[in-house]
């Protein structure tokens, strides 16, 4: 024990005060897109059994730091949004990180090779990523829902346009394509409702309406992850904020 200016006695194990600051909120935001693998700013796949531990243990890393930020830093209703995108994502990479070696585990390790000449180029989830940002300034109400659960419809069509390479088999496709689709799982079952892939209604879906562009709402680019995006579209459409 020691004693503050004010000569109160104090513990030396004090937690600190958390540290909500722009540079972390920004390090938490390039974690989420390293987690989720695919894209420019992600990580190459294991392509094989030796590659898994190093692989696994930076991803549980990944994970507590994006979760202790947002207990830290944002109050329950932005924590809970956070926590579908971050744990749809730990779901996405979960079997490479299994103890028993699965059927699962072995397509892809298989897959990885060709996975990772193309990886950094699949650029499906920056699309949905600045689309459903590109949302945020519409004054359009939940409609926005809409919008953003048929940009993931998008997403997926791209990620299959993008696999079609000479190295991918049909059945690595249908497991990269899993992937893909589990990172917005949640959300996507949460509330997206028959704006699926499984549906026609994206394709009905009528442009956004010009006249209820919001040219006064500034929108932060500087934030990469389909993360922030949403909670940002979430924000702009209940009217609160979740700055840290």
């Amino acid at each position: 024990m020691i004693r503050d200016r004010d000569g109160i006695l104090i513990s030396m194990n004090r937690i600190p005060e958390p540290e909500c600051t722009q540079k972390r909120l920004q390090e938490v935001d390039r974690n989420f897109l390293r987690l989720i693998a695919i894209g420019e700013f992600g990580r190459k796949f294991p392509e094989k059994h030796s590659d898994l531990p190093k692989f696994c243990k930076e991803t549980n890393r990944l994970i507590d730091s994006m979760i202790k930020f947002i207990s830290d830093c944002y109050p329950p209703d932005e924590q809970r949004i956070f926590k579908i995108y971050f744990f749809s994502a730990k779901r996405t990479v979960k079997p490479f990180c299994t103890k028993k070696r699965t059927k699962k585990l072995q397509q892809l390790l298989e897959l990885g090779p060709c996975l990772n000449t193309i990886i950094n180029q699949i650029d499906c989830l920056d699309q949905l990523t600045n689309k459903t940002r590109e949302l945020i300034p519409y004054q359009i109400g939940r409609d926005k829902i809409n919008y953003a659960c048929c940009y993931y419809v998008d997403a997926l069509k791209c990620a299959e346009n993008v696999l079609n390479i000479q190295c991918m088999t049909n059945n690595a496709k249908d497991v990269v394509l899993d992937l893909v689709r589990s990172i917005g799982g949640d959300m996507v079952n949460f509330a997206c409702g028959d704006y699926t892939e499984s549906t026609d209604r994206c394709d009905h879906i009528p442009p956004l309406p010009k006249n209820k562009f919001d040219k006064s709402v500034k929108v932060d680019k500087k934030l990469r992850s389909i993360a922030f995006a949403q909670i940002g579209m979430v924000e702009s459409m209940d009217g609160f904020s979740a700055e840290p």
